[in-house]
């Protein structure tokens, strides 16, 4: 028999009510057939909407899964958040979609998989907050993958893939040793780093000194800034 709980809460502050928020909660599968307690064989859920946020969050004990889903509309988060904050520089507009994927185990004892994705989109900003220029739309899109393992004291990063805007990127891969201690080896691998001069000029533009200017002696050409080096395909080991 599942057990549910629902919270609608409609809050005012400083003579501002802020739009309801509400959340959800429910557990199945709390007994077994004798009537005992079932934790390996639990299912859980959460959702929540709150003024310009949404979290899902999904725990599956029998299949030692957890997975949860969290949108930021930055727009309406600021329509709320804004008017709270002593001297805010008004008016100011910061919009876009700010997005978090995750799944990951739930057994510590077991090494834990997880696979995170980290995402913004139509990102803007423009007014008082940063003098009353504008930058934007952009994007940019982060996703790790690997293997936590707590009684090894091992964290395997198999995938760390970073992108700005449409074409900078960089990844990454490797390995921290020693996760409880001071002292931990690490051992990275990375590959070249690509970055789109031309879209990154175009998208800082209004923060760079006019006395700066980037030529290219072909303008039909698109400018790429590869940095590499020679080890930066072999795998790195240095301590902190």
């Amino acid at each position: 028999m599942p057990v549910t709980l629902s919270i609608g809460a409609d809050v005012q502050v400083n003579d501002q009510k802020i739009p309801r928020s509400t959340v959800n909660a429910s557990i199945k599968n709390l007994f077994d057939a004798q009537e005992k307690l079932n934790i390996k064989g639990i299912i859980a859920g959460l959702d929540a909407e709150l003024p310009g946020i949404n979290a899902e969050v999904n725990a599956d004990m029998k299949s030692a899964q957890v997975k949860s889903n969290i949108k930021i509309d930055l727009k309406s988060v600021m329509a709320v958040a804004a008017p709270l904050i002593p001297k805010f520089p008004s008016p100011s507009d910061i919009s876009g979609l700010i997005e978090f994927t995750g799944s990951a185990g739930t057994n510590p004892e077991n090494p834990l998989a997880f696979d995170a994705h980290l995402t913004g989109s139509d990102l803007e900003v423009s007014g008082q907050v940063i003098k009353e220029k504008s930058i934007g739309p952009g994007k940019f899109s982060v996703h790790l993958t690997g293997i936590i393992d707590l009684q090894a004291e091992q964290l395997d990063l198999n995938t760390g893939d970073i992108h700005i805007l449409e074409n900078s990127h960089i990844h990454a891969s490797g390995q921290v040793e020693q996760l409880k201690q001071d002292d931990k080896t690490i051992h990275l691998k990375m590959s070249d780093l690509y970055l789109d001069v031309d879209e990154l000029n175009s998208f800082a533009r209004p923060f760079i000194p006019k006395t700066i200017e980037i030529k290219h002696p072909d303008q039909k050409s698109r400018s790429w800034l590869n940095h590499s080096q020679n080890h930066s395909q072999a795998f790195q080991k240095f301590s902190i």
